[in-house]
């Protein structure tokens, strides 16, 4: 008689199964544990805009949220004030031209995207995808114990010269004085 549990009838019975594991161990990713796939500390880094986000606050000003990437894969985030509610420009707005002269950019345009959530923003279309230099400082949040990057300066990543050290023909030294200043 064959016993379907026997040898001889199942090969597949001295074969032993596998579990099947909700979540498998991968040794690779195990020797990431802990390295953070974000920009955390301040230095001075050549990073891809992925986005420009347009941003209004809550007192009018409005200014652009910028999410950007390093070649080795960090992420990371600032945003920039350009104008007051009354359509006056502030300290930002510097920044963004200074990017703008730098990339050889006249302006940018808005454009309809849509964010992580699904809802409908605007970006700055000409910005997505260029590769800027900026000093980035990690500053302690007013209102808990987090962090969060500010844009101290920015450069173009080559030559490592700021705006103004560009359109006057100088050396680029601002970069490494600002981080000497921030303890770099």
């Amino acid at each position: 008689m064959n016993n379907v549990n026997s040898p001889a009838f199942n090969p597949a019975f001295n074969q032993q199964t596998q579990p099947v594991y909700a979540f498998a161990l991968d040794e690779d990713s195990a020797v990431n544990a802990g390295v953070l796939p974000f920009i955390t500390e301040t230095g001075a880094y050549t990073v891809q805009i992925e986005r420009a986000e347009y941003q209004q606050a809550s007192t009018g000003s409005h200014g652009l949220y910028f999410r950007v990437k390093t070649a080795e894969g960090l992420s990371g985030s600032f945003s920039l004030s350009y104008a007051r509610a009354d359509g006056s420009k502030i300290f930002g707005a510097d920044f963004i031209n200074a990017m703008l002269y730098l990339l050889g950019i006249p302006g940018f345009t808005w454009a309809n995207a849509v964010n992580e959530k699904g809802q409908p923003i605007q970006v700055a279309a000409e910005l997505s995808g260029q590769l800027i230099g900026g000093v980035l400082e990690s500053v302690k949040n007013q209102n808990d114990d987090g962090r969060h990057m500010e844009l101290r300066q920015v450069f173009e990543p080559v030559s490592r010269c700021t705006a103004s050290e560009a359109k006057r023909g100088e050396k680029p030294e601002a970069v490494a004085k600002m981080l000497q200043r921030l303890g770099c």
